[in-house]
């Protein structure tokens, strides 16, 4: 058992604003744990095989300085973290929906590199993968609070921008992350 790495601004909802990755030997959070419009995107990691307090990870290796990213979707490969989408502060007081799909590997604390784009932007959706593909389910869209249906699929091998995988019975945001 241990801490997060202390600094960060008390009273803030720190978990609404982190997501989170894993490696074999590593447990990360990635994300903004500061307040809207003075974001923070510190990255940490914790080691599965011993107890103690979380270290920084290089800002190279986190969702980087032009913003931070909020209600992403995580979801980890048997090789990579990838983080699909998600709200964000950017400078100099704004704030985007983003429909990004980034990775990294998670065998080191490499950077994270553009994989592809989802169909829209979205934030609050659920990440899911099966085999050689990632899904994206729901959640909402730009105009903001605007709930979808969509299913969005993408492939590992390639990247490239995700396609059409059918509709969920019913709109939804706050989905559930799984991976079979």
């Amino acid at each position: 058992v241990g801490n997060l790495l202390v600094g960060y601004p008390a009273g803030n909802n720190i978990n609404a604003s982190m997501t989170g990755g894993k490696s074999s030997t590593h447990g990360y959070f990635f994300g903004m744990p500061g307040s809207y419009p003075s974001p923070y995107s510190g990255s940490q990691k914790f080691p599965f095989a011993s107890t103690g307090n979380t270290s920084q990870v290089p800002e190279q290796t986190g969702l980087g300085p032009h913003r931070s990213q909020a209600h992403t979707s995580p979801l980890t490969s048997p090789t990579d973290m990838y983080f699909i989408g998600g709200y964000g502060a950017t400078p100099p007081g704004g704030t985007t929906i983003f429909n990004e799909i980034i990775r990294t590997p998670s065998s080191s604390d490499a950077a994270f590199s553009d994989h592809g784009d989802l169909i829209s932007a979205l934030y609050r959706h659920g990440a899911n993968y099966s085999g050689d593909a990632g899904y994206s389910s729901g959640g909402l869209q730009d105009p903001p609070g605007s709930a979808t249906n969509a299913i969005d699929k993408f492939l590992f091998s390639a990247n490239v921008t995700a396609t059409d995988q059918g509709d969920l019975t019913t709109a939804h945001q706050y989905n559930t992350n799984s991976q079979s």
